[in-house]
């Protein structure tokens, strides 16, 4: 199996060593910006998996990356960030981010439900505050459905419990993703190895 896995913000291969020591990855803001994973993803083949903010650009960019892959899956998608967030929340996070990145970071972590956080890296503090800002923008315009079976090969992956994007945010995708498919599971933001691999068996 040849996977291309992107993170989402602040996710680091660390937290995923299953997929990683497998797949090439790409590390929003910390280590790829949003148009070089573009132009590699554009690219690729293979199969992709992408978690949140990554399944984010996938979607914003999936004319061009879709058609590239034999198996897709969108673990914890989003149109729009600020649709499930409120924005007000977001610019606390954005100003926390500014004062106290490590405090910050701590608590966005444990409502990923993630159980082994990884370890602070203070030089990384100004992309991630970037991407925050990222977040606060960007959009994804699937204002029309994609053209039949242009996503039966895509998965939406969500979890039950997501403390950071509710499972409506894939829910909505739905009818604009003719041919995709749905599956809760029982899990936080942070969406164990296991459950996003066996898609790909």
């Amino acid at each position: 199996m040849r996977l291309t896995f992107v993170t989402g913000w602040a996710g680091y291969p660390e937290q995923f060593p299953l997929i990683s020591r497998e797949a090439t990855v790409f590390t929003p803001f910390i280590e790829h910006g949003e148009e070089e994973i573009l132009s590699a993803l554009a690219a690729g083949e293979g199969d992709l998996l992408a978690w949140s903010t990554g399944a984010h650009m996938v979607l914003k960019h999936c004319d061009a990356i879709l058609p590239r892959y034999a198996r897709i899956v969108l673990a914890a998608p989003f149109l729009r960030f600020t649709d499930h967030v409120p924005e007000r929340l977001l610019v606390r996070m954005i100003r926390g981010m500014e004062r106290d990145p490590q405090k910050t970071l701590a608590a966005f972590y444990a409502n990923c439900a993630e159980q082994t956080p990884p370890a602070f890296r203070p030089g990384h503090a100004p992309a991630l505050l970037a991407g925050l800002e990222y977040l606060r923008v960007s959009e994804v315009n699937l204002l029309e459905p994609l053209e039949a079976h242009a996503a039966e090969r895509v998965v939406l992956l969500h979890g039950n419990k997501d403390r950071i994007v509710p499972p409506a945010a894939s829910e909505e995708l739905l009818p604009r993703l003719p041919g995709a498919t749905l599956h809760i599971a029982n899990s936080g933001h942070k969406i164990a190895e296991a459950l996003m691999l066996e898609h790909f068996s």
